[in-house]
Order: structure tokens, then C-alpha cells, then sequence
């Protein structure tokens, strides 16, 4: 068969237009964001249009090819179909819009693993309509042209379990999917070549029927649970952050409170303090005085001590680490000018900060180096807020995991500050250099501010 009549051919069949349209229409529901706008949905059906023509031709062109590089025994047509498809796909990957990479990877895997199992399915399925009932022509191209529509329902399932929503997909997931196009493409090959070539009675196709039926219900349930493990591993983060949120928040209200407190004390002892001083002043006994002086201004300080720096998320934060650094006997240095308020959800940037700035509080308390301290930079760069941490350590390369003894439980801070740095285009670094253990997080603020209020000290 020549170029042009291989494309011919592909053109003029209704089966080869009815396949391109459930596969092209199926990627496209799951890449391509509907809105409610005609405008929107014109867009959605000329790419999808598009899309189903170029795969049309592409199979033709392939059929050509197939048919002059392979020997005539093999059965090249599903092999340009199936590579026509992978093509489809990996284009399908790279088309900007929703969702992330990881979740369109997965999503379309398993759209893609789903097609290669009904592709199977419409041969069994012929045989049984035409010589089990009779069925011919016209009919029979209409039942395969409808198991072809049924991966419109597949798509439809995957949507409504959209991995798409959730922040953290696993790594290991996308291996499993992976193997299995690579297997179900291979095996398709070799099945269809083996079945055109070997006679098979009506039961040996009611078999292979249930055979695929079953594997398609199987690869929707590895979906399914697919599904199950990012949402429970999604909520767990989400706890989590929630949980450092309003751990900072509880802090601030409790050193507020103290605060508080001691500025009341400090206002009922303050006269008898000044008529104490008036009094050694009029015995001019300035020494006394001075000395008096000093040690009364170094408590009234330390019983009004309370970092603010305008941002009550990230003052919060601050007096936490603070506290837990005082009481563990660490030295706690801080530089921050941050505006009053932050393009972030506040759980999410009090995660940041508590998980960057607590690991390095607990290491310190752990590998208790002969100078221990923590120091904190928070700032604006630009469109970036920057935040570093920087502690001693003993260590000679970044920790891979937590040093506590529940994993389970603890082991996800770093995860949690990855994935809020992903969702905010920024960046994280670590590493450990003569000594130092280095945390570096970029989070994109989108716009620029004013210059923020600075707040430098440094605490004992």
C-alpha cells in the first residue's frame, strides 16, 4: 500500500475516525480546563478537532512506514495504531494547562493504558458480535465504534478522581504506571500477532473478553488506590501544616500574655523603683545609683522581652523559636524585614519557618556543638522572600530523613516545606559547609512591596 493511499484509507474510515475521537476528546478533557465561556469552549472542540485529525494522518503515515521496514507475517496495523496513540500522549504531556506534571502523568497513563486494553477488547468483541449473533457490516462497526466511545467514560471516571487537586504525588507511583504501558503495549503486540495468525473458537474469545474486561477493571482500581494514598498523604501534610499554625499561634498568645503581664508588674513596681532612685540621688550617692540603675533596666528587659516585626506570622514564629532556643540554652540570632503582610496562607508560612527553624533548634540541642546557636534571615529579594536558617552541626552532608524515634509522625517537616516552596514557584537548599549546616527557602511573593520594617537583634 503507497503513502498517499495508506493516509487515504485511514481517512475514509469511520472505526479509525470514531477511535481518534474518543482518545484525542478523552486527553483533552483531562489537560484542558473547561470555563464556563463559549469563547472557552470553542477553543476546547478546534484543539480537540485538531488534535483528532493529526492523529489520523500520523496513523496512516506510520501504517506506511510499519509496512515497508517490517516483514509481511508481522501485523502491523495495531502497531501503528498503538504508537500513533503513544505519540498522542507523550505530545499531550508538554500542552500547558491543568494539571501538574506528576498528576497529568498518571492521569494519562492510565487513559493511555485503559485505550490499549479496549483496543484488545474491540477485536474479542467483533468476533463474538458477528459470528455469535450474526451482526454484520453497517451494525458491527457501530458495536466496535461504541467500546471505542468507552474510554469517554474512563476519562470521565478520572476526572472525578482527579489527582490533579492534590499537592504530593509519590515518585514510586509513576514507576508503577510506567510498567504497566510498557508491558500492556508490548503484550498487545505480541497478542495481536499471535490472535491474526491462530484460529480461536467463540469460547476462546468470550475468555479473552473477560480477561480484558477484568484487566481494565483492575488498572481503574490501581487508580482508585492511586487516589486513596495521595489523598490520605495530602491530608496528612495538610494536618500538619495546620498544626504547626496554630502551634505558633497558641505560642504568640501565650508570650503576648506574658508579656502582658509583666508590663502590669512592671507598672505597679515602677514608683517604688523611681522613689528607690530619687532617694540615692538626693543622697548623691551615684554609684549606688548607676548600679542600681543597670540592674533594674537588665530585668525590666528581660521580663518585656517579645520579638516583633511587624508580620504577626512571622513575630509568632520567631517568639516560638525563640523560647524553645532560650530554654535549651542555645543563642538565637534574628534578622527580619518582611512587610506587614505576606501573599501566603498563614499555615503554610508559619510551616516554613517552624520546620526550618525547629530543626535546627533540635540539632543543636541533639549534637550540642561548643558554640551552638541559630541564626534566622528573613527578607525580601526582589519578588522572592528569602529565609535562611544557619546552625553548627557535626554533621558532613544534609539529613535524609528525621532523627526522631516516631517516623511516622515527624517524618514529613522537610516534605511539607518542598511542597509549599513547589506550589509558590520557589526554591529549596541545603547544604552543610565548614561546619555550618545551611537552609536556604525561596518563596515567590508575585509583586513587589515597600521597604519593609527591619528587625535585628540578637538574643542569649
Amino acid at each position: 500500500m503507497g503513502f498517499l493511499q495508506s493516509i487515504y484509507v485511514r481517512l475514509c474510515s469511520m472505526p479509525d475516525w470514531v477511535y481518534a475521537f474518543s482518545v484525542t476528546f478523552s486527553a483533552c478533557l483531562l489537560i484542558w480546563p473547561l470555563k464556563k465561556s463559549a469563547k472557552s469552549v470553542l477553543l476546547f472542540c478546534a484543539g480537540a478537532a485538531s488534535f483528532c485529525l493529526l492523529f489520523t494522518v500520523l496513523g496512516g503515515v506510520l501504517s506506511w512506514l510499519i509496512g515497508l521496514l517490517l516483514p509481511m507475517k508481522f501485523y502491523g496495523f495495531n502497531l501503528a495504531t498503538d504508537c500513533t496513540l503513544t505519540v498522542c500522549y507523550v505530545a499531550c504531556m508538554f500542552v500547558p494547562g491543568r494539571p501538574n506534571r506528576k498528576s497529568r502523568v498518571l492521569m494519562l497513563g492510565t487513559l493511555y493504558v485503559s485505550s490499549l486494553i479496549l483496543q484488545q477488547a474491540v477485536g474479542a468483541v467483533s468476533v463474538l458480535v458477528e459470528f455469535g449473533c450474526g451482526v454484520t457490516g453497517v451494525a458491527l462497526e457501530w458495536v466496535r465504534n461504541g467500546v471505542n466511545l468507552l474510554l469517554i467514560d474512563v476519562a470521565g471516571f478520572l476526572l472525578y478522581f482527579e489527582l490533579g487537586r492534590f499537592d504530593y504525588i509519590p515518585v514510586p507511583l509513576l514507576v508503577v504506571m510506567g510498567s504497566m504501558a510498557v508491558i500492556l503495549f508490548t503484550m498487545r503486540q505480541v497478542n495481536s500477532t499471535v490472535l491474526i495468525f491462530s484460529a480461536l473458537d467463540i469460547t476462546g474469545h468470550v475468555y479473552l473478553l473477560t480477561l480484558y474486561i477484568l484487566a481494565l477493571f483492575i488498572v481503574l482500581l490501581i487508580y482508585y488506590m492511586m487516589y486513596s494514598v495521595c489523598r490520605d498523604r495530602n491530608m496528612t501534610i495538610e494536618r500538619e501544616k495546620q498544626r504547626a499554625y496554630l502551634k505558633a499561634t497558641e505560642t504568640m498568645v501565650k508570650i503576648a500574655d506574658s508579656g502582658l503581664r509583666g508590663l502590669r508588674e512592671v507598672r505597679h513596681d515602677i514608683r517604688n523603683q523611681i522613689a528607690s532612685m530619687a532617694f540615692l540621688f538626693r543622697k548623691k550617692d551615684y554609684r549606688a545609683l548607676e548600679k542600681f540603675f543597670y540592674s533594674y533596666s537588665s530585668d525590666v528587659e528581660e521580663r518585656l522581652e517579645y520579638i516583633d516585626c511587624g508580620n504577626p506570622e512571622v513575630s509568632a514564629v520567631l517568639n516560638l523559636e525563640s523560647s524553645k532556643a532560650k530554654a535549651a540554652g542555645i543563642r538565637f540570632e534574628y534578622s527580619v524585614a518582611v512587610p506587614q503582610a505576606l501573599p501566603f496562607l498563614p499555615s503554610e508560612l508559619c510551616s516554613v519557618l517552624t520546620n526550618c527553624i525547629d530543626n535546627a533548634v533540635e540539632a543543636c540541642a541533639r549534637e550540642k556543638p561548643e558554640k551552638a546557636y541559630v541564626r534566622t534571615e528573613i527578607s525580601l529579594r526582589g519578588e522572592y522572600l528569602h529565609v535562611y536558617v544557619e546552625n553548627p552541626t557535626l554533621q558532613k552532608r544534609p539529613r535524609a530523613e528525621t532523627s526522631k524515634a516516631d517516623k511516622q509522625e515527624h517524618g514529613y517537616g522537610k516534605g511539607i516545606v518542598k511542597k509549599i516552596v513547589e506550589k509558590y514557584n520557589g526554591a529549596y537548599h541545603e547544604n552543610v559547609a565548614e561546619g555550618l549546616y545551611k537552609v536556604s527557602v525561596f518563596l515567590d511573593t508575585g509583586r513587589d512591596f515597600p521597604s519593609p520594617r527591619r528587625e535585628n537583634e540578637s538574643e542569649n
